[in-house]
């Protein structure tokens, strides 16, 4: 007695996709929205080192068309803010969060920038349809490695998942370092006038 084939639709009607599709989509969109609240923190860390009312910083800030840029010049801001032994403690958070950002990075740009497809499979007993995002076809050319695919061909919906999901606790620790500057700079303040 033999199995009937399990039958892989080229063009499946929606309800045999719809759920893989929203699930995919509701990742997609989780990386999108935690990477636009780091981008938010290191406004806030931008506006801090820079030291300009919050319009200003703004203006300065979002002018620059990349996440990467922005990072580069929160970077700059603290290197040249974080000079001496005061502040070798946020100096050394600073470095290891630029650094986690910097991880994280290669993986957001492929979520924003490289294109989605859909592969059809089966598991045995029906139809599986599983979304990814991969590199661009004629970017193989370049010979680049993409570190931010880690180690696979395409990033799936567990993958983005997890990335959301690292970005969350980037941009928890990024609002804890905000915070933790504040402070010591409210602290800091209060000693120069407990000094006068």
């Amino acid at each position: 007695m033999s199995e009937d084939p399990v039958i892989v639709k080229l063009h499946p009607e929606p309800d045999e996709y719809l759920e893989a599709e929203t699930a995919f989509l509701r990742a997609v969109g989780l990386c999108v929205t935690r990477w636009a609240f780091v981008d938010r923190q290191l406004f806030w860390l931008f506006r801090f080192a820079l030291g300009a009312a919050t319009h200003r910083a703004a203006i300065v800030y979002y002018n620059q068309q990349t996440i990467g840029r922005r990072l580069t010049h929160v970077d700059e801001l603290f290197r040249s803010l974080f000079v001496g032994d005061k502040w070798m403690a946020e100096s050394e958070e600073w470095a290891r969060l630029r650094n986690r950002v910097n991880e994280l990075l290669p993986t957001r740009n492929i979520v924003a920038h490289q294109p989605v497809r859909r592969v059809e499979k089966s598991d045995g007993e029906k139809a599986v349809y599983e979304y990814g995002i991969y590199i661009e076809p004629f970017q193989k050319y370049l010979g680049k490695t993409h570190k931010g695919l880690r180690g696979k061909d395409a990033l799936g919906t567990e993958d983005l998942i997890e990335h959301a999901n690292e970005v969350e606790k980037l941009e928890n620790e990024l609002l804890t370092f905000v915070r933790t500057l504040v402070s010591v700079t409210k602290t800091s303040c209060h000693r120069d006038n407990d000094d006068a």
